[in-house]
């Protein structure tokens, strides 16, 4: 029997929820099947970072067109991998020149559920395009959640392919006891999540500073705060009076997120819409 090539999108690998998922799943996909060969493709450089991907059943194809945008359906390297059995692509904007078999990721319908949020429709209308792509086009449809499954039905329409759900997985370490180290002299509540118009922080801030002067908590916000199409800008200057009672952290790896984690006496999770 010959051996089964699979191609991988792994362009958004260091994307904090879809680069998640990636990097978390590729591992061990890769160690199950070492009779199949996995081409990824993204960075070279991005790939590299990450131990498995130097695999003896693991290829790179180069491709670092910016994600979303018209020059990456023109950029993508379809001809590299044309062989491949299977195309996953993690996230919706799948490669429109693409005529073999797909298997596509849908996370959430943020971008439509939520146009009213975002500079104009511009996003929201781009989303619809590749979704009714997705919905036409691919094999099978992975969804995170039957919520996810529930608003594509309700935006987009059933997929014509298989449609199956498939829940988020968790890493066994954040199971697992964390080293406590030098504990915080001052407690603190922990939101985890990059600083977006639907993650609520405006709220949570407000919320927070209702409650500073009765709690010797200060409130710790992991994640990034720039660099996104549709961040909230709005959050800093929130932030500002409440001075040192809050702090950001930055994104940050998941060997120091977990201990973090841990040791707050809160986690909260203020999100308006989330996909898992």
């Amino acid at each position: 029997m010959a051996k089964k090539t699979i191609a991988v999108d792994a362009r958004m690998i260091r994307s904090s929820g879809i680069g998640t998922v990636i990097s978390n799943l590729l591992p061990g996909i890769i160690a199950a099947r070492p009779d199949w060969q996995f081409q990824l493709v993204g960075s070279p450089e991005m790939l590299a970072a990450f131990a498995w991907s130097g695999a003896a059943n693991v290829g790179i194809v180069p491709f670092e067109t910016r994600i979303l945008t018209v020059a990456e359906q023109w950029n993508w390297p379809v001809a590299q991998v044309r062989g491949a059995d299977l195309l996953w692509v993690p996230h919706y904007n799948i490669p429109l020149r693409w005529s073999g078999r797909l298997l596509a990721t849908v996370h959430d319908l943020f971008h439509i559920a939520n146009a009213r949020g975002l500079r104009g429709e511009a996003m929201a209308a781009y989303a619809r395009f590749f979704l009714n792509r997705v919905r036409r086009r691919a094999d099978a449809v992975a969804f995170v959640s039957r919520f996810s499954q529930s608003e594509f039905e309700r935006f987009i329409g059933p997929p014509k392919g298989i449609s199956r759900v498939i829940h988020n997985g968790v890493d066994r370490q954040w199971f697992e006891e964390q080293s406590q180290g030098q504990k915080a002299a001052t407690p603190y509540f922990v939101f985890v999540g990059n600083v977006k118009p639907h993650k609520n922080l405006p709220r949570l801030l407000e919320a927070f500073s209702r409650i500073a002067d009765r709690v010797p908590h200060t409130l710790l916000i992991v994640g990034k705060r720039e660099g996104f199409i549709t961040g909230d800008n709005s959050v800093g200057a929130i932030a500002g009076p409440l001075g040192a009672r809050v702090a950001f952290t930055g994104a940050i790896p998941d060997q120091e997120l977990r201990p973090l984690v841990a040791n707050a006496d809160a986690l909260v999770l203020p999100s308006l819409y989330e996909g898992f």
